[in-house]
């Protein structure tokens, strides 16, 4: 015959257990949503990237090494295209975080690519602007 016992849940022995299984369960959650973030930042050439360095540690915890790998070479391949205003998409804080991963790693030659990009744009935007008020 059953009696209420059988209804309630564990005793507290295993209270510990309980808590490290459900942390674990909450990485896995956060590296499956950083991983789907990453993998929209692949797959949508043109869309801003809508988290900034501080938004995606506070979300997903520190970026790891391979992340910042995956996530500079998709930098360079919108700084590739012509067609990508590269400093709206990622701006400034994410261009920083690039710069000191590489200069990290002594990857210089990328870290000359992000600092020419950072340091031609005020120039550039002033180009633009010119040129659309000589047009109208």
């Amino acid at each position: 015959m059953k009696d209420w016992n059988d209804f309630l849940p564990p005793d507290d022995e295993n209270e510990f257990e309980d808590e490290s299984s459900e942390n674990e369960r909450i990485r896995m959650v956060q590296k499956v949503h950083r991983l789907m973030f990453i993998d929209d930042i692949e797959k949508r050439k043109s869309q801003v990237v809508p988290l900034d360095p501080i938004e995606f540690v506070d979300i997903f915890g520190k970026p790891t090494e391979e992340d910042m790998l995956i996530l500079t070479q998709c930098y360079l391949k919108d700084y590739m295209k012509e067609s990508i205003d590269i400093y709206d998409k990622w701006g400034l804080d994410w261009m920083y975080e690039f710069l000191k991963f590489n200069e990290k790693h002594e990857e210089f030659e990328i870290c000359a690519i992000i600092r020419d990009t950072i340091k031609d744009r005020p120039i550039q935007h002033l180009k633009d602007v010119i040129s659309e008020n000589i047009h109208s």
